[in-house]
C-alpha cells in the first residue's frame, strides 16, 4: 500500500520518485518494508506535530493576542488551541496505519481514533474552563457561581468519553454499554453518592443564594470562620482569619448550621452588643451635691435640669415630705448614667443613626445589674469596628466613677491583700 501511495505521488511531489524507486526494492523483504513504512509514518507524525506546535499554534495564539478582548485573553490563558498540535500526528497515524501491517491495522486505527477522542475532550475541557473564566469576570459570578455546574458537565462528558473509547476498542456500539447501565445503577449511586449530594446542594445553594464568593461565614462544627474563597462541586473552601484554609463538603451546608455575615456586610453597619455590670451597692438616689456635679456635664446638662424641674413640680403639687428621699420622686445615679450613655452614643460620629440604638437595663444577676449597649457601627471593617467598640467602653470605664457608680469585679489577689492589711 505504501508502494502504491508513493507511486501515485511521484509525479506531483519532488523527491517522491526517488523514495518510490528505492522502496520498491524492499518488496522481497516484507518485514524490512513494514519497518520502513512504520518509520516513515512516525516521521511524518513527528514532522506534523512539530510544524503545528511551533508554527501554526504559535501563529494562532499570536493572532488572538493582537485583539485586546477579555474573552480572547481567557482563551489564550486556558490554551485549548495548544492541543490542536496533538491531533495532527493522530490523524496521520489513523489514515496510514494500514501501511504498517494489515493484520494490526484495525487495532492501531481504533487506538488512534480513541486518542483523537481524548484530545478533543481535552480541548473541550479547556473551552469549559475558558467559559468559566469569562463568567467569573462578571459581578453575577459572586452570587451565582457556575464552577459546580462546569464540573458536573466534565464528569458527564468524561463518562461518555470512557464509554465511547471502550466501544471503539472492542468494536461495539456505545448503546451496548449504555443498555447495561440499569444493572449497575446501584453501584453508580454508591460510587457517585457524594457527587450527587453535592450537585443537589450546589443547585439549592445557587437558587437560594445561601452563600457566594467572598461571604464571611462561620461554621463552628468545622471550626471555620472566615471568607469563602472557592465554591466547587464537591467542596467549599474558607480562608479563616488566621489564614488557614478549611474545606467543607458542599452538601454540609444543607444539614449543618452556619452563620452567614453577608447581611451585616451589605447593611453597612456591624452590631455591638455588650453589657457592663454595675455593683448594686453603688446605685443610689442623688442628692443636691451630686446633681450639681453632674449638671456640669455638657451631654446631660439639659436633661438633668429638665428632669429635676419635672420632679420638683410633681413633689410640690403633691405636698411631698422631702425629709426622706424615699418620699416622692427622685433621680438615681444609674438613671442619669443611662441617659448619659444614650446621649453619648447619639453624638458619637461612628455610630449609625439609621439602625437600632439602645441602652437598656437587664434583670439583675449575682454579678450586679447589667447595662447593655445594643448599637451598630457605621462601618463593617473589622479593625475599625474593634477600635470603635474599644474606645466606647474605654470611655465608659473611665467616666463611670463620676456618677458614683462602681463596676462589678470579682476580688483579685490585690483586693484580698488590701483587706488583710486593713484587718491587721
Amino acid at each position: 500500500m505504501m508502494q502504491k501511495l508513493l507511486e501515485s505521488q511521484q509525479d506531483s511531489i519532488p523527491g517522491i520518485h526517488f523514495l518510490a524507486e528505492n522502496f520498491s526494492k524492499l518488496k522481497n523483504y516484507p518485514f524490512l518494508q513494514e519497518l520502513v513504512s512504520m518509520l516513515l509514518v512516525l516521521f511524518l507524525g513527528w514532522i506534523s506535530y512539530y510544524l503545528f506546535k511551533h508554527y501554526i499554534v504559535r501563529f494562532l495564539n499570536h493572532l488572538l493576542s493582537r485583539f485586546e478582548h477579555p474573552w480572547l485573553a481567557a482563551l489564550i490563558d486556558n490554551h485549548p488551541v495548544s492541543h490542536i498540535a496533538k491531533l495532527a500526528p493522530l490523524v496521520i497515524f489513523y489514515y496510514y496505519t494500514g501501511l504498517i501491517d494489515h493484520g494490526l491495522a484495525d487495532i492501531f486505527r481504533n487506538f488512534c481514533l480513541v486518542g483523537m477522542l481524548w484530545v478533543a475532550m481535552i480541548i473541550l475541557d479547556d473551552l469549559l474552563d475558558t467559559a468559566e473564566s469569562i463568567y467569573d469576570k462578571y459581578p453575577i459570578s459572586r452570587s451565582k457561581p457556575i464552577k459546580g455546574y462546569i464540573q458536573v458537565a466534565k464528569i458527564i462528558l468524561y463518562s461518555l468519553l470512557i464509554i465511547s473509547s471502550a466501544a471503539v476498542i472492542i468494536g461495539k456500539s456505545p448503546l451496548y454499554f449504555l443498555s447495561g447501565l440499569g444493572a449497575i445503577t446501584a453501584i453508580l449511586l454508591l460510587v457517585f453518592k457524594d457527587t450527587i449530594l453535592s450537585l443537589v446542594a450546589s443547585i439549592q445553594i445557587a437558587t437560594n443564594g445561601m452563600i457566594r464568593m467572598g461571604d464571611w461565614i462561620s461554621m463552628p462544627s468545622f471550626q471555620a470562620d472566615g471568607d469563602i474563597v472557592d465554591i466547587a462541586l464537591h467542596h467549599v473552601t474558607i480562608q479563616n482569619w488566621d489564614k488557614t484554609l478549611t474545606t467543607i463538603p458542599t452538601h454540609k451546608f444543607l444539614d449543618t448550621p452556619f452563620k452567614n455575615w453577608k447581611g451585616m456586610s451589605e447593611s453597612g453597619g456591624r452590631r455591638i452588643c455588650r453589657s457592663i455590670y454595675i455593683d448594686l451597692n453603688s446605685v443610689k438616689l442623688v442628692d443636691k451635691q451630686l446633681i450639681s456635679k453632674l449638671s456640669k456635664i455638657t451631654l446631660i446638662h439639659d436633661y438633668i435640669n429638665r428632669r429635676q424641674s419635672e420632679i420638683d413640680s410633681y413633689n410640690q403639687a403633691n405636698n411631698t415630705d422631702m425629709a426622706s428621699k424615699v418620699n416622692g420622686r427622685n433621680q438615681t445615679n444609674l438613671g442619669i448614667f443611662r441617659q448619659y450613655l444614650q446621649n453619648y452614643l447619639d453624638a458619637h460620629p461612628n455610630i449609625s443613626n439609621d439602625m437600632t440604638k439602645l441602652v437598656r437595663q437587664q434583670a439583675p444577676t449575682e454579678k450586679g445589674v447589667p447595662i447593655q449597649l445594643y448599637i451598630f457601627t457605621n462601618t463593617t471593617v473589622w479593625a475599625d469596628y474593634e477600635s470603635i467598640q474599644s474606645d466606647i467602653f474605654d470611655h465608659i470605664f473611665a467616666t463611670i466613677q463620676e456618677f458614683e457608680l462602681r463596676l462589678f469585679q470579682n476580688p483579685t489577689g490585690n483586693d484580698l491583700k488590701e483587706l488583710k492589711d486593713v484587718s491587721n
